[in-house]
């Protein structure tokens, strides 16, 4: 066996299988911190989702209030602007009697 004995290669091969079992192992701690790590990042975009979702239905009520609001205040300003004409009208009714009852 070219100067090796079956003592020596079986000690090279078994420090070459530790060699290969402590990297194995180090990966395997890596793959479990980076999955750990991916949880937490899909934990967490998953509630960001949620808050997204939320928002938005949030912002969505919100903008149909403010067309409500918007609808009523202009039949609120419609209407004050029917009634100022009508106080008016009647002002003017009021001036004309109250100028024909003088005479």
């Amino acid at each position: 066996m070219d100067g090796w004995s079956l003592l020596e290669v079986n000690r090279a091969l078994q420090n070459e299988l530790r060699r290969e079992a402590d990297v194995n192992r180090r990966n395997e701690r890596k793959i479990k911190s980076i999955e750990k790590q991916l949880s937490q990042y899909e934990s967490e975009l998953s509630r960001k989702e949620v808050d997204n979702e939320e928002l938005y239905k949030e912002i969505q009520d919100l903008k149909n209030e403010i067309s409500k609001l918007k609808r009523l205040l202009y039949q609120a300003q419609k209407e004050n602007k029917e009634k100022s004409a009508y106080i008016a009208q009647c002002e003017d009714i009021i001036t004309v009697r109250s100028a024909a009852n003088k005479t």
